[in-house]
């Protein structure tokens, strides 16, 4: 006889999301540890003796948190979602990697080692960042514009404005360098252009989500990142 209740894979997953759900609902909790991180991490980027272990694991606390952030609207949007991610994320690699190779999309530029693990000179921690960013701005938007056409722009505008205000962090701390150190209009051009696709792919797909999180999480970078402006440039 098959009990109901399925096999130990299935209950494995039920009790899985189950925890999770649990520990995404201790909304105060988890928004208070992720914004004193963050905050430590301004902290700790102006402290020389802590300096060098930041770059170390910037890739590991962009991954963990990010991951974490994702896992929360996933458990919401489901495979739409995840499918949504999953392009996003295969839509800003190429652009990348077309742009790191001929110099035309975004500009002439490389990356540094800092952000760990590349492939085609593109490190592939870059397209999962992006696309939390985009999640997190549309979810923004949405919960207080109606008017789809809006938030796709108003989006793709937070994707450009986040990227403006981490241009000159991420080449103090050497994410990247640009060619005679000049950020060209076209890359912030082009990252309007990618935000405005990711988020009309999220629109047309119907996703929506109520949890705060990705909202949360890329607001926070985006101090972050303002904050670092007065301690590494």
């Amino acid at each position: 006889m098959i009990s109901s209740d399925g096999g130990p894979a299935t209950r494995f997953c039920r009790a899985s999301r189950k925890t999770l759900e649990d520990i995404y609902a201790r909304k105060k909790l988890v928004l208070f540890v992720l914004i004193s991180f963050f905050a430590l991490g301004v902290l700790w980027h102006a402290l020389p003796a802590v300096f060098p272990l930041m770059m170390k694991v910037t890739p590991f606390v962009l991954l963990v948190f990010g991951l974490f952030i994702l896992t929360s609207a996933l458990l919401e949007g489901g495979a739409r979602l995840l499918l949504w991610a999953c392009l996003t994320y295969l839509l800003t690699f190429a652009a990348e990697a077309a742009g790191v190779v001929t110099g035309r999309i975004f500009g002439v530029y490389s990356y540094g080692e800092v952000l760990g693990a590349k492939v085609l000179g593109v490190p592939l921690l870059i397209g999962f960042n992006w696309t939390i960013v985009v999640l997190g701005f549309v979810s923004l938007f949405m919960k207080f514009i109606k008017n789809r056409f809006f938030v796709i722009v108003l989006a793709a505008l937070g994707g450009v404005l986040f990227d403006w205000v981490m241009e000159p962090v991420a080449m103090a701390l050497g994410y990247w360098g640009w060619q005679n150190a000049a950020i060209p209009l076209r890359n912030y051009l082009t990252w309007f252009a990618i935000g405005f696709a990711a988020a009309a792919g999220y629109i047309l797909s119907h996703i929506n989500i109520e949890t705060i999180y990705p909202a949360v999480y890329v607001l926070v970078q985006l101090l972050f990142f303002a904050a670092l402006h007065f301690i590494v440039i």
